[in-house]
């Protein structure tokens, strides 16, 4: 990072850093379908620069720095010293790849590896924050940290129990984040924990905002309020705008799913359809089928209505308060918008539930609306309302963890 921020001129006006803490997975990618994460920056730079360029985005955002912290390589050190002893030798890279994501899961959970975690992205963090105010006289001093899966884990440890930054975030954004479950079954000592760290961002005067991003279709994602609040169990998240029109995004979301089930020969090919033939071809299978089953698992498939659950009831206007404390509008959990229906064939119904997941860095929505929330205080007002104050140019450049950026331009032209 340090090279990379050195290819940039130092004369330019930083308004924004946007640290990355990213999720499940190896840095550099792996076969599960988990994209690299200088790929995952790139792409999510790309986003919000596409977002400020648009007629009707939000041109005074200023210039946005994306980096990100890369905490896998440590972990996978401190694992590996743990398991070569006791590692069986056959199948050797499926066992590494489960060690890559489920196994980055488990070792989080384990107190020893978790206070790893955090004193690595901690460090980082740090290091991170004065190299750009080293470099760069024109930094404003404004800094967000994003957590993506298990990354928003990380830094919802780190933010809530204990470590001191050097400096205050002024936004957590946490994208298909599991803290509220995570939160819940730690149970009340959780909560409590949960709340602080929720309402303490909607008080008066706060330093800082908590803004929980989800897919409704994301199988690893969890809403916050209802957790923070259970009388918030009843409110709909708020529901971010769509940006892309819908039968783009129809289109290209179904064509994904069905390349990617029929035709992809590499390694992220997911099973073959005729694994998912135990769904009744005349629909009229009894609820208790396996697909049935998977479908409400994931939370996929047809809506239940509030008449066939009776835990389910009408849905109501978000309250004033939460946990005791005046919300003035201010919401916490904030749901994208889908225009496609949710699979009911098993193979179909694991790719959305993986696009879902990892889309969240190519999404328009989310990059509007990070966008939107860095240029102002109080409850968000999308990018596409804001008053065009400034034609002045801007930019998203972003700063890499490997040689791999250096063989591109470190800015994205032209950007507004």
């Amino acid at each position: 990072i340090e090279r990379e921020l050195g290819a940039l001129p130092v004369h330019r006006t930083i308004d924004h850093l946007v640290v990355v803490v990213h999720g499940v997975g190896n840095a550099a990618g792996d076969a599960t379908g988990n994209t690299g994460l200088d790929q995952m920056l790139n792409t999510f730079a790309d986003t919000m620069a596409r977002v400020q360029q648009t007629s009707d985005g939000p041109r005074n955002a200023g210039n946005i720095l994306v980096t990100g912290v890369e905490w896998y390589s440590s972990l996978r050190d401190a694992m590996n010293q743990d398991l070569t002893r006791c590692r069986p030798v056959p199948f050797g890279y499926a066992r590494a790849l489960m060690q890559d994501t489920l196994g980055s899961v488990l070792a989080f959970m384990l107190p020893r590896y978790r206070e790893l975690l955090v004193a690595e992205t901690h460090q980082q963090l740090e290091l991170i924050y004065r190299l750009v105010e080293e470099r760069f006289s024109n930094f404003s001093g404004a800094c967000s940290v994003l957590g993506h899966s298990l990354g928003s884990a990380i830094t919802y440890e780190l933010v809530t129990n204990g470590p001191l930054l050097s400096f205050q975030p002024a936004h957590l954004f946490y994208f298909g984040s599991n803290i509220g479950a995570y939160a819940a079954m730690q149970g009340d000592e959780g909560v409590a924990r949960l709340q602080r760290h929720v309402c303490g961002s909607l008080e008066p005067g706060a330093s800082y905002r908590v803004h929980n991003l989800y897919h409704p279709y994301d199988p690893l994602a969890f809403r916050v309020e209802p957790v923070v609040d259970p009388c918030w169990a009843q409110v709909p998240p708020a529901e971010i705008p769509e940006v892309d029109s819908g039968f783009t995004r129809l289109l290209s979301e179904h064509l994904s799913s069905f390349s990617n089930v029929f035709f992809a020969t590499d390694a992220h090919t997911v099973p073959d359809a005729a694994v998912a033939e135990e769904s009744d071809p005349a629909g009229e299978g009894d609820d208790d089928s396996f697909s049935s089953k998977v479908r409400g698992f994931f939370n996929l498939g047809e809506e239940a209505s509030a008449g066939d659950d009776p835990d389910m009831a009408e849905e109501i206007a978000p309250p004033d308060h939460m946990a005791g404390v005046r919300t003035d509008g201010k919401r916490v959990d904030f749901v994208l918008p889908v225009t496609e229906t949710a699979s009911t064939v098993v193979p179909f119904m694991i790719r959305q539930g993986q696009q879902a997941h990892a889309g969240y860095w190519s999404s328009m929505e989310c990059a509007e609306y990070v966008t939107g929330a860095l240029v102002q205080h109080g409850p968000v007002v999308f990018a596409r309302q804001l008053v065009n104050a400034s034609q002045e140019t801007k930019q998203v450049v972003f700063a890499g963890n490997t040689n791999e950026f250096l063989k591109s331009p470190p800015c994205h032209e032209p950007n507004v």
